[in-house]
């Protein structure tokens, strides 16, 4: 690649961010090998080092700061106490580029290498907009993929506690993972729905050599009718994992919400879509969907918008119950 070339590529890549994203996943393309990909910025830096480091220390300056990585509590204050709480965190490595190295997740890699004992600064933030109904009998749908178990661990402990001194609505909970052996927390959920904690615990395999593949969204639909009722009873959803579980969640919800004379999978394609959606926005009107959703490009923003939404909802309970 000559310099045309490279001013070419480089330019597009300033100003264009889907080009730019697709090309960091296509080549794997990290601030620590830049010059593997730009060849003539070596050249340059060889030919004139005071010139080389004044485009590096230009470059550097111009990359915004590393964003915080945030993770979703999984347990329970009334169980383990005010001074103890847990993560569940995936670590995370992927090969990409040319040379199909292999790299490591910043922050995930950091934690799973950290001896024990070791202390750590971390921020608590709150999430005012991911949080169990305050009337304890108000069903609710719990979706997770992966470690998005996580929040839904804490919900457990916490219905766990409190199952005995009062009327719990019902609580189903929805998980796609791959295998049984990565099937996190699988014993407590399990005895969790033996005692009646959990109404329904369903469990989607991707690739169980006993399991037929199914994801989510095909449990979602083949259990159409309850989840029907159960947003009809004034259900909330909570949704937690990567951007494709929310996606895949919001399309069979507008499926099953708008074809409520569907009795069998095979039949649930929506009678009216719109129908579908409309349902579906009203239910986020009312701030009945929950989201927690990890991997999206902008996540500060997005929970930015939740704050908000939060925000907004305390406003509105404020102005109905003032006389």
């Amino acid at each position: 690649m000559d310099d045309e070339e490279s001013k070419k590529q480089m330019l597009e890549l300033s100003l264009n961010e889907a080009v730019r994203r697709e090309w960091i996943v296509s080549t794997g393309a990290r601030i620590a090998n830049i010059f593997d990909h730009f060849p003539t910025l070596s050249t340059i830096h060889r030919a004139d080092k005071s010139l080389g480091i004044a485009m590096l220390e230009s470059i550097l300056l111009k990359l915004p700061k590393l964003r915080a990585r945030y993770y979703s509590v999984s347990s329970s204050p009334q169980k383990e106490g005010n001074n103890k709480f847990s993560l569940t965190v995936g670590r995370v490595t992927w090969r990409g580029g040319y040379n199909k190295r292999m790299y490591l997740g910043f922050c995930s890699d950091f934690l799973a290498t950290l001896p024990l004992e070791t202390n750590v600064v971390v921020e608590m933030r709150p999430a005012p907009s991911f949080r169990l109904p305050r009337a304890p009998e108000t069903p609710i749908l719990m979706v997770a993929g992966g470690t998005g178990i996580a929040p839904f661990k804490g919900f457990v402990d916490h219905l766990t506690v409190n199952k005995a001194g009062t009327t719990q609505g019902d609580a189903w909970l929805i998980v796609g993972c791959q295998t049984k052996n990565n099937q996190l927390y699988r014993h407590e959920l399990e005895t969790a729905a033996e005692n009646k904690v959990l109404t329904k615990y369903l469990v989607g395999y991707s690739r169980e050599s006993t399991e037929p593949k199914r994801y989510i969204d095909v449990v979602m639909r083949e259990n159409a009718d309850g989840i029907r009722d159960l947003i009809a009873r004034g259900g909330h959803v909570y949704v937690c994992g990567d951007i494709r579980i929310e996606e895949s969640v919001r399309k069979a919800l507008v499926d099953i919400l708008g074809n409520g004379d569907a009795v069998k999978v095979k039949d649930l394609l929506p009678i009216s879509p719109d129908t579908g959606t409309a349902a579906l926005a009203q239910l986020e009107k009312e701030h009945k969907i929950h989201l927690d959703i990890f991997g999206a490009f902008d996540v500060q923003g997005m929970q930015k918008k939740q704050l908000e939404a939060a925000l907004t909802k305390i406003k509105e309970i404020k102005v109905k119950n003032d006389p």
